[in-house]
């Protein structure tokens, strides 16, 4: 019996193996990382989806009016909508995002221009912008008074999730948009138009 060859032999074979192996790998993980940030970005438009209720039963409890950007003290929007529904946990981490501080923050930001205003002042609810993604592990009140316009900017919120991003509309409804799309489907017109109050 040759030892030699026979180790050699399966010496060839176990590296042919791997590197099919490799090369399978590299060719499936491409696969795998997009799935995994599609559940995330799932995740994030869940996230919004539970903000965008709590802002609607605020409204209900506050005469129809949206909450203010802060009590005026430490407290921004995001922990005014947390108090008004202690028993609906929100989440205002996206989860493609990585904490950086042990102090509440938000990932999402809030249109400033609907903050104390009444929800009938608002034009058209479905195509007015309510809350979206903003930057990472941003104040308690973040906000933004013009639609955001980072996206040349890799680690931009607008290109968060797979070059999307994800919006919830003073309707209630979450929509997934890339920042060309968002701009084609609205423009600050659009997105902040509000009635003029009487």
């Amino acid at each position: 019996m040759n030892i030699g060859g026979f180790l050699r032999r399966n010496a060839v074979g176990l590296v042919l193996t791997t590197g099919a192996l490799v090369l399978i790998g590299l060719i499936i993980s491409p696969v795998f990382l997009h799935a995994r940030e599609n559940a995330r970005r799932s995740n994030c438009m869940s996230n919004l989806k539970s903000i965008a209720l709590a802002s609607l039963m605020y409204q209900t409890d506050n005469n129809g009016l949206y909450p203010p950007l802060s009590d005026g003290g430490s407290q921004g929007w995001s922990l005014i909508l947390q108090k008004s529904v202690p028993t609906m946990p929100l989440n205002f981490s996206c989860p493609s995002t990585s904490p950086t501080s042990y102090s509440p923050t938000s990932d999402y930001f809030f249109n400033a221009r609907l903050a104390t205003r009444k929800e009938a002042s608002v034009q058209k609810t479905e195509r007015t912008i309510s809350f979206g993604e903003g930057p990472d592990n941003g104040p308690t009140n973040s906000h933004y008074w013009e639609l955001p316009n980072d996206d040349e900017n890799p680690d931009s919120a607008m290109l968060r999730h797979l070059r999307t991003s994800n919006y919830a509309f003073a309707d209630g409804h979450i929509k997934m948009l890339n920042p060309h799309g968002l701009r084609d489907e609205l423009n600050d017109s659009i997105l902040f138009n509000l009635r003029k109050s009487k």
